[in-house]
């Protein structure tokens, strides 16, 4: 079993005067999937290359609780992929071959190794074909090969699909899938695309301006963030955020009211002030007045495809703005709705520090 483990990692570019990375704590304690995920400039590259040890930084980084300051890049039995892809001036098969020709092995099992990387890959075609001259995506496919037949116990993938066009850059990303699924390793994965992190991940690490905001299952990174800036960053469009006051023991937004989820109600009576977070997909609609339904204008609608709508929505008084994701091949722009918010759905979050209560 591979594991790595951080601890109170910094990384300064200036000296110590800014930092690129602030007091990371991470445990990847076995063989999986994890991303990390963010804007760009929030600190995930920085954070791979202290990985595989191509940059100085303070703090601790462990490999099976081996401590790694002092043990080179080639040392550490981790491959890398890189955005731009990175292949040698020849044929792919001599691509493939070149990390384990100085292997004890003999030169009919390497070739064997060959044609199963190919196999996995679908290069099996092209590998007598220079890898120099393909397009971005069969160059990148070799480079990932190239990775893969080290047999490293880590491998890092820094964004390895921008540079691909949309339809390739899905090929790749299923192969990626497929060779997680059947290889018994850790894989790092950078990305800012949420959709790919979603897809290639297990374990998400959602970064913003140099920490490390939330990590978690991908299920709880989306369901239940544990910041606003979660919220907001995963999802399309990302969470709605209402500012809400507590009044009569209910949570009021100007000009509707919720009641307060049974969850919430202990720091709700200590705190008057807090905010609220839903995600779009979760409401409840009608065309016509209900019960616990709240009247909402729809001043706009964009169409997603394949019938997906995003509704933007106001309040009667227009204090409060809404996004909602769904069909509602029924509404239209200019329309009155009501609107349910499912109090199981509901997430409340500290005003100043804007974390989860709960």
């Amino acid at each position: 079993m591979s594991s790595i483990e951080l601890k109170n990692v910094s990384c300064s570019y200036d000296g110590g005067k800014t930092y690129a990375l602030k007091n990371i704590d991470m445990s990847m304690d076995k063989e999986g999937r994890y991303s990390l995920l963010g804007p760009s400039g929030c600190g995930k590259t920085t954070l791979l290359k202290i990985i595989a040890g191509i940059l100085e930084y303070e703090g601790e980084v462990f490999f099976n609780g081996e401590n790694m300051r002092d043990v080179p890049i080639e040392e550490r039995d981790i491959a890398m992929v890189f955005q731009s892809p990175v292949v040698y001036p020849m044929t792919v098969y001599d691509n493939l071959i070149f990390p384990i020709r100085r292997k004890n092995s003999s030169m009919k099992e390497k070739e064997k190794k060959v044609q199963e990387i190919a196999d996995l890959l679908g290069l099996g075609s092209i590998l007598k074909a220079q890898a120099h001259k393909l397009g971005p995506a069969e160059m990148q496919t070799v480079a990932l090969g190239r990775s893969l037949i080290k047999d490293a116990k880590i491998l890092l993938l820094d964004e390895p699909l921008t540079s691909i066009e949309a339809e390739k850059r899905l090929i790749l990303r299923t192969k990626i899938k497929r060779i997680q699924e059947e290889e018994q390793k850790i894989f790092i994965y950078v990305t800012h695309d949420q959709t790919e992190a979603l897809t290639l991940s297990d374990k998400i690490a959602v970064m913003d301006d140099g920490r490390i905001v939330q990590f978690d299952t991908k299920e709880r990174i989306y369901d239940r963030p544990a910041h606003l800036f979660v919220g907001y960053f995963m999802g399309s469009p990302g969470m709605n955020i209402l500012e809400g006051k507590v009044k009569a023991g209910r949570m009021h937004f100007r000009d509707f009211e919720l009641p307060i989820p049974p969850e919430y109600k202990e720091y709700l009576a200590k705190h008057g002030e807090f905010k609220l977070g839903m995600r779009p997909e979760n409401f409840i609609f009608s065309k016509t007045e209900k019960k616990d339904f709240f009247l909402f204008n729809c001043i706009d609608i964009q169409e997603k495809g394949e019938g997906v709508r995003v509704l933007y929505l106001k309040s009667k008084d227009g204090y409060n703005e809404l996004k909602a994701v769904g069909t509602f091949a029924d509404i239209k722009a200019g329309e009155k709705v009501w609107v349910h918010f499912p109090i199981e759905e509901l997430r409340v979050y500290d005003k100043k520090s804007e974390q989860i209560v709960a």
